[in-house]
């Protein structure tokens, strides 16, 4: 049963509050309302869009308003000590390792309602745990084609993923996601370096399960060298068996693949296959 905040003695009050970091502070006053006495200092939040970090020990902090095009630079050490700011859409984290979240940047940050999540350098187990600990994206993107978390791990830390971007074909990829994915999921794969042999490892039924599901997959690899462009389409569409057929005009759930050739100077060629109805 809720107690009543304002029942608290008033030294509890203010115990609670020396305890809370930031963020907590914050859902408190947000619980409370005008009951606020107790909860000071005050804490003052600033909605903005986005948020870039760039290192594990940056000095200056990126940040984007909706209204405006270009972001706005703050020096991390000029931030008040009792400033939040509410990145209410994406946060980007560059260059960085498991080790960005001990900076003291991240105690400025409110990031429960932050749809937006891309991560463009090492991607650890441990760094996922952590980041879920203080948000839920729609919108997972993730950079780093030597990641050790399956794509079940890693909607298991983030269960409201709606678009993912990921660069990890193993044995079972389209397994794990057709499990976990939530109805409507887009998959991206972003790699240069993916294979098609390796991509095509699925099971047909696993793809067929995620397009009734509403899920569209959207891939991008090199096909090998010992075959021409129309073999290599020619070797997906039988993986994925009688059930599909090519539509390039659908915009229907759908399997998207664009293969290239391993020279650089040769055309890429996309093909979209749906089920057949």
């Amino acid at each position: 049963m809720p107690f009543p905040f304002s029942k608290l003695p008033y030294g509890c009050r203010n115990r609670l509050r020396e305890l809370s970091t930031r963020q907590e502070a914050y859902d408190f006053q947000i619980a409370v309302g005008n009951d606020i006495t107790g909860l000071l200092p005050i804490v003052m939040p600033q909605l903005i869009s986005s948020c870039n970090i760039d290192g594990d020990n940056p000095e200056i902090l990126s940040i984007g308003f909706f209204s405006v095009y270009d972001p706005e630079i703050i020096n991390i050490a000029d931030i008040p000590s009792n400033f939040l700011y509410y990145v209410e859409y994406s946060m980007k984290l560059e260059a960085t390792t498991e080790d960005v979240l001990k900076n003291p940047i991240f105690d400025k940050l409110y990031l429960k309602r932050c749809e937006e999540l891309a991560i463009f350098s090492k991607v650890s187990p441990k760094l996922l745990q952590k980041l879920s600990e203080r948000m839920s994206p729609t919108i997972l993107e993730l950079y780093d084609a030597n990641m050790e978390s399956s794509i079940s791990e890693i909607f298991s830390l983030f269960p409201m993923i709606q678009h993912f971007a990921y660069s990890k074909f193993y044995n079972g990829w389209a397994r794990d996601l057709a499990s976990v994915a939530n109805n409507g999921t887009v998959f991206h794969s972003w790699d240069i370096d993916a294979k098609m042999m390796d991509i095509i490892t699925f099971d047909s039924e696993d793809i067929v399960k995620l397009l009734k599901n509403n899920c569209t997959i959207v891939v991008d690899c090199t096909f090998p060298e010992d075959l021409r462009m129309k073999k290599a389409f020619s070797k997906v569409k039988e993986k994925l068996g009688p059930k599909f057929k090519v539509n390039n005009r659908s915009h229907s759930p759908c399997f998207v693949i664009t293969l290239r050739s391993v020279s650089e100077s040769a055309p890429c060629k996309q093909k979209r296959f749906v089920l057949r109805k």
